[in-house]
């Protein structure tokens, strides 16, 4: 099993609190939201709570099962960021929380100051709890020919919650289907649609 950010807090990094769980044992993390993150086969969870610089920020890294899952997930939950992908990687600023991706760890930085733009403390914790994650980057299907920003813009759904929760008018596309990855990529000007199930790759474009 790969290390996931076990080294011991430097002096600077005060843990007041941290949690582990696994699998389904996620249910006694959050009450809602759970199922979500399983079909995006997540596989553990550690919740911390640390001072830092005399300021407080709750730190939840999920490590799923690639980093193309730890995007998907990361993808349901980018709206409405202030600034994005301004790290060289997949991260959404907002007032009061970092979200990034760093290999196939999904990540979300709650601070208890609000910030309007990167919040630098944020960014230091988050590669201070993510130094010892293999950082493979998900791939994104060339089909979509992506260009600029992608978090708010690029999503990858990988079941029916997802779906249906965020893209319901999707549902009928893969009807019938047990296995599948739908990417949906806003171009400005409408949705570029690629449907992936075991036997085949089409690429849609929505106005």
């Amino acid at each position: 099993m790969m290390a996931f950010c076990l080294n011991m807090p430097d002096d600077d990094v005060v843990i007041k609190r941290d949690r582990t769980f696994e699998g389904e044992a996620l249910y006694g993390f959050m009450n809602g939201g759970s199922e979500l993150f399983l079909e995006y086969d997540f596989k553990v969870l550690r919740a911390v709570e640390v001072l830092y610089k005399g300021e407080e920020y709750s730190i939840e890294l999920y490590r799923m099962e690639t980093p193309e899952d730890a995007f998907g997930i990361y993808s349901q939950h980018t709206h409405r960021c202030i600034l994005a992908d301004t790290l060289n990687r997949a991260d959404c600023f907002s007032r009061y929380q970092m979200q990034s991706v760093v290999g196939n760890t999904y990540i979300s930085i709650v601070y208890s100051k609000p910030a309007q733009g990167v919040e630098e403390n944020a960014v230091e914790l988050m590669e201070y709890f993510c130094r010892d994650i293999v950082k493979d980057e998900f791939v994104i299907p060339q089909e979509l020919q992506v260009d600029g920003n992608i978090s708010g813009r690029l999503r990858m759904y990988k079941g029916f919650i997802a779906l249906n929760n965020n893209a319901p008018e999707l549902l009928q596309e893969v009807s019938g289907e047990d296995e599948y990855k739908i990417w949906s990529y806003d171009t400005g000007e409408g949705r570029k649609i690629l449907i992936i199930t075991p036997d085949n790759r089409e690429l849609k474009i929505i106005d």
